[in-house]
């Protein structure tokens, strides 16, 4: 099982997307980012339930949000949303596991350099792949 924070799902897509692969890795990739799409999309759902929730309007005027009565809703809302982002979520690959070696292999062998964010995902996402590859191996 992968786990991600739902803040780091669209930065994960995303730097998956944008890294140069190719073959089985590539295909490897493409089903991690498909998984992982699937729960920025449950993500996205529950920022729209919350709002619905918290009576937040994404259209209100700036004299609208300084009324005390929005300005508690806004408080509440960015309170909520930071809790929902910080949740961790689970992805399971193991459908995909005949991949997860490629992928690996792959990311390793990968010679773009990366720095800032996308070293930070590189890492958290290659954690995660060994993770799971060693979990795989000692379920043999």
């Amino acid at each position: 099982m992968l786990t991600f924070k739902n803040s780091e799902l669209a930065p994960v897509i995303n730097f998956l997307t944008d890294v140069p692969l190719k073959g089985r890795t590539s295909r490897g990739r493409t089903k991690l980012v498909m998984v992982l799409s699937l729960k920025h999309q449950e993500l996205m759902e529950d920022i729209e339930e919350l709002k619905k929730e918290v009576g937040i309007n994404e259209s209100l005027s700036d004299e609208e949000q300084a009324i005390p009565e929005n300005q508690e809703k806004i408080e509440n809302y960015n309170r909520e949303f930071r809790q929902l982002l910080s949740e961790e979520i689970s992805a399971n690959f193991d459908e995909y596991s005949q991949f997860l070696e490629h992928l690996i292999t792959g990311l390793h062998a990968c010679e773009v350099e990366f720095s800032g964010q996308d070293s930070l995902v590189y890492d958290k996402v290659l954690d995660q792949l060994e993770q799971e590859k060693a979990g795989n191996e000692d379920e043999k």
